[in-house]
């Protein structure tokens, strides 16, 4: 008895046996999960591909339209930080560099106050010091104000940073 062979199936690249190389996915019933006939499905899959690139035409500048103001507000929002933590730290180390002056054994309150005043008037807008010293304790209070990027009401550009410690003094070995 001869067995009658199965015809040979046609031999053909991977790329070319795929029928939506071309930029269209066919739908069948066996991928499709909808109930239409064939014929609705044969129509919807024929729509040119200049027909496909058209409905979209557009919604790329839309896109840049809605998120460039967005971006736009999450970069000023970041240098705005940036700006109030540099006054904060122009702040702070300008109390500590009074406070080094002030704490000295012949340091007096009017230069601890030229000594902060001079540092955060170079690095800072309007700065204003406070200092206190009397025999045992020496503080000093720097203020500033950040400058803003964008006029927003109620953002806090004051910053207040102090210092303290206490007053060397001289002293001499009891015997």
């Amino acid at each position: 008895m001869t067995r009658a062979r199965r015809p040979r199936r046609k031999r053909c690249s991977p790329l070319s046996a795929w029928p939506w190389r071309s930029g269209s996915v066919p739908r069948s019933p066996a991928w499709s999960t909808n109930t239409k006939d064939k014929s609705t499905d044969i129509q919807e899959n024929t729509m040119p591909t200049t027909q496909k690139r058209n409905a979209d035409r557009g919604s790329s500048t839309v896109e840049l339209a809605i998120l460039a103001p967005l971006l736009l507000m999450l970069v000023l929002t970041v240098l705005q930080a940036g700006l109030w933590w540099h006054t904060r730290t122009v702040c702070l180390h300008a109390a500590e560099r009074g406070l080094t002056t002030a704490r000295t054994l012949h340091g007096t309150s009017g230069s601890a106050h030229a000594a902060a005043h001079s540092f955060a008037a170079r690095h800072a807008d309007a700065p204003s010091v406070d200092v206190q010293r009397d025999d045992e304790r020496a503080t000093v209070r720097v203020t500033a104000t950040a400058p803003l990027v964008l006029p927003i009401p109620g953002l806090p550009t004051r910053v207040t940073h102090h210092a303290s410690g206490s007053v060397e003094t001289f002293t001499t070995p009891e015997n």
